[in-house]
């Protein structure tokens, strides 16, 4: 930019399609610290869901544009038709962080600048959500009297080094316990365990796709989603937009950062991560795992703990990638296992 004070005009977009917001985005998101969450790909899966059914927002993608009519600056968003509102586009379940996304090349002054511009043309009219405590946005958020923080929210990083023996040696006694006699039991009860990676190199089959999904939809209705969905045709509906329509089943399955971990214990699945990896360069790199689910038949050997030793063990020896991205929640295994915490804000006018 050749001038911080230069004036800009906003542009929004009801629609992904366009191929200048398309490459503008792209470019945008090769920055090192941009969440894979506010990928084109994936926040176009956001986009599409809420489109087609959520009847009470409007999906909006706000464009900041300068003289020469180039995208400086992406803010996706909806609007709340019934309570006249904006909120953030990826505040929504399954999605770790929402956010806004600036030229690669603008300073901290300019993404300041930008981001200001952003939140005056939203007006007196937001509630900004799941957005990252250290972003331009959350900065400029916080230096405006008249925006509040309502609630911050953990989510949860392993960050690990090429020596995962070591690594683990830096855990708690109790845990260290815990996961020899995860070990000790498998062996002892001669059930072998193996780990299966798929990414796109080798793009995850149909069969195991169908199978993790069982698993996943058994353990989420199961435990978590009961007795919202006891009756029969809502039960139906639920397991319908679950398996095939909800945005980050189809991103999971469909994208070619996609990423799935899946620990077989004596033949059979026993428990699974699936995320996506990022574009940052070298080990740089990470991986965000919004979805992890275990078989509760096998919970006796600790199929989540073990799934994460071996996942660790295997980015160690075999890639680049030294993070290992829980994302939002803060359950006991993910501090267990080395985990530490950084806050999404949650704002309000």
């Amino acid at each position: 930019m050749k001038n911080i004070q230069e004036t800009y005009r906003i542009k929004q977009f009801f629609t992904m399609r366009n191929e200048g917001l398309r490459e503008a985005w792209l470019a945008m998101e090769q920055e090192p610290e941009t969440s894979q969450f506010l990928y084109y790909n994936y926040v176009r899966e956001i986009f599409r869901q809420t489109a087609w059914l959520n009847p009470a927002y409007i999906p909006v993608i706000c464009c900041l544009l300068d003289k020469e009519g180039t995208i400086c600056a992406i803010a996706p968003m909806k609007w709340n038709i019934g309570k006249r509102k904006w909120k953030m586009l990826a505040d929504i379940q399954g999605c770790g962080e929402a956010g806004w996304l600036m030229r690669r090349d603008a300073s901290d002054e300019e993404k300041a600048y930008m981001t200001s511009t952003l939140l005056n043309h939203l007006g007196h009219h937001a509630q900004l959500r799941r957005v990252l405590a250290t972003s331009p946005l959350a900065n400029q958020l916080r230096s405006r009297s008249e925006w509040r923080c309502t609630m911050s929210t953990n989510c949860v990083r392993i960050d690990f080094s090429d020596d995962i023996d070591g690594y683990l040696k830096t855990l708690r006694p109790s845990v260290r316990q815990n996961i020899r006699t995860a070990y000790n039991r498998m062996s002892r009860d001669g059930m072998a365990y193996e780990l299966q990676i798929f990414d796109n190199k080798r793009p995850i089959d149909k069969q195991d796709w169908t199978e993790i999904m069982d698993l996943y939809l058994k353990r989420l209705f199961g435990k978590y989603k009961q007795k919202k969905v006891s009756n029969g045709l809502k039960k139906w509906y639920a397991h319908l937009f679950y398996r095939h329509i909800k945005h980050d089943t189809r991103s999971l399955h469909y994208l070619p950062n996609s990423w799935h971990a899946i620990l077989y214990i004596g033949g059979k699945k026993a428990a699974f991560m699936s995320g996506f990896v990022s574009h940052a360069p070298g080990k740089e790199k990470s991986i965000v795992v919004p979805r992890l689910a275990i078989d509760a038949e096998a919970s006796f050997y600790s199929p989540g703990m073990v799934l994460v030793c071996e996942t660790l063990r295997y980015l160690a020896a075999n890639t680049e990638i030294r993070t290992l991205n829980l994302s939002r929640g803060e359950e006991k295994y993910k501090y267990d296992m080395g985990g530490t915490a950084y806050p999404t804000l949650d704002f309000m006018l």
